[in-house]
């Protein structure tokens, strides 16, 4: 939906996009940036990296994930981050 503008789902192209997605926090009554993962350095603190974006079908309700800039992002030291196939290239 990105690139081509057309849902992938449904083939409609009412398609709208999102340049931040809210996560709620607490009681609910406060709003976040998401982001992808968590980032710890040398002296144990933490930074959210990775901030996402969201491309909607407003037809049938599809919607796609992205990370806003995906090279800048050092995946293996994320918390949690394992390559699903091990030993291959990580890009297609």
């Amino acid at each position: 939906m990105k690139r081509e503008g057309r849902c992938v789902k449904c083939g409609s192209g009412r398609v709208g996009r999102l340049p931040k997605l809210p996560d709620t926090l607490g009681a609910e009554t406060e709003l976040a940036r998401q982001a992808l993962g968590l980032l710890r350095d040398e002296q144990g603190r933490t930074a959210l990296v990775g901030r996402l974006e969201a491309y909607v079908c407003t037809e049938c309700g599809y919607i796609e994930v992205y990370v806003q800039d995906p090279l800048a992002i050092p995946f293996e030291k994320l918390e949690g981050f394992t390559w699903v196939r091990q030993g291959s290239h990580p890009y297609r």
